[in-house]
Parts: structure tokens; C-alpha cells; sequence
């Protein structure tokens, strides 16, 4: 109760549906909650309808981020997603409308079938971030560069929590030391590609959405890699392997979402988030807002939403993993979907079908239209600015603006126009005061052609009113006229 009085007694605190709902379901949590035996054998625990959260959860809870990209670099979907760009084959870059540089940021191959007979073997990793920008790497069964589409899913803290799950995080480099987290206490490297990541907490009966660090942003840079993961009490046991499937010392990030009890719902402030453990028989385990499942043929399973889960980030992971040091698992996952059905392919190491224990997380807007870009979020009073013009984070506000090398305002949240005023030089202004807000600039002046490359350099002075500075140089340093994209993000007072 403590964590609730202290957030209802500050000035700045201005509740919504999410925040409020995860409250409810942490005093909820207190008083006990139970769980139901899931179908099949080796499924995980499946939550009871309206069954609150396991006692003694943690007051700890991060924000989901996601994108949908296609194999042409194209931004299908997401929530608080600004832009996607093809920068070489199999190269990819993801830019959020705010800073992921905190967050655990996984990719998923998109590039599943929904004909039982058919399977798109692929390798995907995440990892590289700078500022407000993701990239990432895609490639065939062999861990060869290949265009793919996948999605991303980005845990960050500080970012609205879904009312239907906890959201806990870890990053973890390939000698097994604890990167950036939230919910997680300790991480360790058992053995080649053995490691264990400790939360706080019990996650026996979370979802687990668990991908290789390995990308690059070098558009030249590859490496392939494969991972499995197995759960333990407070313990979730990742495997990573080489191309081939042999052990491999890689970096990783795993995401836990845990049930709270609150179904999902559309009228979520900002997003929808759907789950399910299947076991290797196709029986459903864990659900969050799952019907039913179903195996459709080897390694093919079929899945039915409660809502529809078309243009939705999904991920998908091998969960047959192993605590023991010495035992691997290699494997592959893809995922699609068709009105309220997701599809999930499983794979072995070397591509081929094979039934395979799997978690699936979907993240989807909560409602058509309010998922690409920046969209989405409540808007505090006296922002100036429209609905669907904020990131929803609390005590903040984020804004963004892409911009060509002409200096033309190609899209954005919250910017009112771009201007170019000299070579390499430009004015991007603004619908509120940007003084005191932290500014990122990334450049956009990436290739789609694989031997192509654009060396840049780019810098934001501090805000002056609503008014941002950039200047754009090549390699050298010398004024250079480039495409940018930059992400202001301000504290909100209360």
C-alpha cells in the first residue's frame, strides 16, 4: 500500500486507466490469487479468468514499445513507433518517437505462413541502439543477410505499464554481466551460451519474449544466432548459439510479461497486450486474452486472439531451453496473422519443421490508427498539442520531427514546420517550449542499396523556446546538407 499512498499524494500525479488498473491489481495481489493447472503436459500455468497477480509481486512495472516492419523497411504498424528504414540487405533501422537507449529492445522474424505446410526459416537480432533508433539484423536459415519482416519489441522503463501484465526486463552482454533492467537482481554465464538471469520476483508463470543483442549498426555487420529459453521460479535460463546452432557466447535481452488478471482490453490507454505458452502438443498454457490453440502440423500452430492481432508486433520464443550447463536446444521461430489468428512457426537449428514449446507476446495499438508514429498517448491539459501527439510517459512528454535535407518537415509529432537556413543547417520549430528538454538527433541519410554507404554526422544545440538547431556534417566535420530525425523529450510539471 505504501508505493500507492506516496503516488496519490503527489502534486505531479495525474492517474490513467493503466496506471490505475495496475494499482488495483497490486492491492488485489496482496490478499492471494489463483491458478488453474494449464492443458497438456510441459504447458506453463494458465491464469483464471479475472484471477489477480501472484502475491508479493514487486511495485516494478515497464512500458511496452513495438514496431511491424516489412522486408522493405516499411513501417507497417507499432505503438510509439516513428519510422523504419531498409539500410542494406538484411540491415534495418527502427526510430521510436523516444529515447530506447534504457530499454530491452528484441526482434522477431514476421515471415511465418499461414499455410500449415509452409516455413520461412530465419535468424533475427537486436541490439545496437542509439538514442531514439534501433537496428536491426535479419537473415535466412543458413545466417546469411536476407530480407525479412519482423517486429520489434521494446521493454523501457518509465513508460506506461499494460494493465494486463507486469512488465519486467534484463540486458545481459555474452560474458553474462547485467545490463540495463528493471525487475531483475542478478545475471550469470553457466558454461558456452549458458546463462541465468535472477528477477525479483516469481516468473514460473510469465510470458517470455527472449532475443540475441548481437545486431549491428554497420550495414555490413553480421551475426547470426539462435536462442531458447526454459523458466525456473525467479529464473529464466537463456541459451544462445552460433548459425549452426553450436554454442555460442552472445548478448541478449529478455522481456517478462506476468498476467495480472485484467483481461485485455481495447479501451487500454495506448495498447493492447495479448500472450500465450503453447506447449509442444499445441496445448494453451498462460493466456492473456487467448481462446484457444491448436497444431496444425509439425512445428505449425495456430493461435485465436480475443481480438483481431493483424498488423500487431508479435514475438515469438523457443522455450525449449535447458537449466542444464552442458544441454542446447537450437531453433527458429516466425510468426503471422489473419484477422483474430496468430500463427506461429517453429523450427529446428537447421530450419526444418520441428514442434517446439513456444511463448508468444503480441503488442497492438489500441485502436485502428492510433498505433504508428508517436500516437496513442493521454494528453496532459495546456499542452497545446492534439490527441494522438505525445508518447503517454509519466511526467513527460515527447516529441519528434523527420526532416529531408531540403528541410522539409516530412513527418512528425508535435512540430509545426522545418526549415533549412544554410548548408547543413537547420530550424526545426516546434507547438510547445522546448527549453530544458533533452534533445536526440539521428541521422536519416541511411541507403537502401547493400554497398551503398552515407558517413554523417549530426548535432542538436540546446532548445531556444520552441525552436531546435540542428547542424548535419559529413565524416569530416564540414557542413553537410542531410535527412534527420530528432526527439525532444520534456519533463511535464503537474
Amino acid at each position: 500500500m505504501e508505493p500507492l499512498r506516496r503516488a496519490l499524494s503527489c502534486r505531479s500525479f495525474i492517474p490513467r486507466h493503466g496506471t490505475v488498473a495496475a494499482y488495483l491489481a497490486l492491492m488485489l495481489s496482496m490478499t492471494g490469487g489463483a491458478y488453474a493447472a494449464g492443458a497438456g503436459a510441459g504447458a506453463s500455468p494458465r491464469l483464471q479468468s479475472g484471477a489477480p497477480a501472484k502475491a508479493g509481486a514487486a511495485a516494478l512495472a515497464a512500458g511496452l514499445r513495438s514496431a511491424s516492419v516489412s522486408s522493405d523497411g516499411t513501417l507497417k504498424g507499432g505503438v510509439g513507433a516513428a519510422s523504419a528504414q531498409r539500410a542494406g540487405q538484411g540491415k534495418y533501422k527502427v526510430t521510436f518517437a523516444a529515447d530506447v537507449s534504457g530499454c530491452a529492445v528484441t526482434a522477431f522474424s514476421a515471415g511465418a505462413s499461414t499455410n500449415s505446410s509452409t516455413y520461412a526459416p530465419a535468424q533475427v537480432n537486436a541490439g545496437a541502439v542509439s538514442g531514439s533508433a534501433a537496428y536491426v539484423t535479419t537473415m535466412n536459415g543458413d545466417g546469411n543477410p536476407a530480407d525479412i519482416a519482423f517486429s520489434v519489441l521494446a521493454a523501457c522503463k518509465g513508460d506506461p505499464a499494460p494493465a494486463e501484465a507486469q512488465v519486467l526486463y534484463a540486458n545481459v552482454t555474452s560474458s553474462g554481466a547485467l545490463g540495463k533492467q528493471l525487475g531483475a537482481s542478478a545475471a550469470a554465464r553457466g558454461g558456452q551460451g549458458k546463462y541465468s538471469v535472477t528477477f525479483s520476483q516469481d516468473i514460473s508463470g510469465c510470458l517470455l519474449g527472449v532475443s540475441s543483442a548481437e545486431a549491428h549498426s554497420s550495414s555490413n555487420t553480421y551475426t547470426p544466432g539462435q536462442v531458447a529459453a526454459t523458466v525456473s521460479g525467479s529464473k529464466a535460463y537463456v541459451t544462445t548459439m552460433n548459425g549452426d546452432g553450436n554454442p555460442a557466447d552472445l548478448s541478449f535481452a529478455v522481456i517478462a510479461a506476468c498476467p495480472s488478471g485484467i483481461a485485455p482490453s481495447s479501451s487500454s490507454s495506448k495498447q493492447r497486450l495479448l500472450g500465450a505458452s503453447l506447449s509442444s502438443s499445441g496445448a494453451l498454457g498462460v493466456s492473456l486474452g487467448a481462446s484457444s490453440s491448436a497444431r496444425a502440423n509439425q512445428g505449425k500452430y495456430t493461435v485465436s486472439m480475443s481480438s483481431s492481432v493483424a498488423g500487431c508486433a508479435t514475438a515469438v520464443t523457443n522455450m525449449n531451453g535447458s537449466s542444464a550447463a552442458n544441454a542446447y536446444s537450437p531453433g527458429m521461430t516466425a510468426a503471422a496473422a489473419s484477422g483474430s489468428t496468430s500463427y506461429l512457426n517453429t523450427m529446428n537449428g537447421d530450419g526444418n519443421p520441428a514442434d517446439l514449446p513456444a511463448h508468444a507476446l503480441i503488442l497492438c495499438p489500441a485502436s485502428p490508427g492510433t498505433g504508428t508514429g508517436a500516437g496513442g498517448g493521454l494528453v496532459r491539459p495546456g499542452t497545446g498539442l492534439n490527441a494522438g501527439e505525445l508518447v503517454s510517459v509519466p511526467d513527460t512528454r515527447s516529441l519528434y520531427a523527420n526532416v529531408t535535407s531540403a528541410g522539409k518537415l516530412d513527418s512528425g509529432a508535435g512540430a509545426r514546420k522545418a526549415k533549412r537556413i544554410g548548408t547543413g543547417r537547420y530550424d526545426v520549430t516546434f507547438k510547445v517550449p522546448a527549453d530544458g528538454c533533452g534533445v536526440a538527433v539521428t541521422s536519416l541519410g541511411g541507403s537502401s542499396s547493400p554497398n551503398a554507404y552515407h558517413p554523417a554526422q549530426v548535432s542538436a544545440h540546446a532548445p531556444s523556446g520552441t525552436k531546435v538547431s540542428v547542424t548535419t556534417m559529413d565524416e569530416k566535420g564540414l557542413p553537410q546538407d542531410d535527412a534527420f530525425s530528432v526527439t525532444v523529450t520534456c519533463p511535464v510539471e503537474g
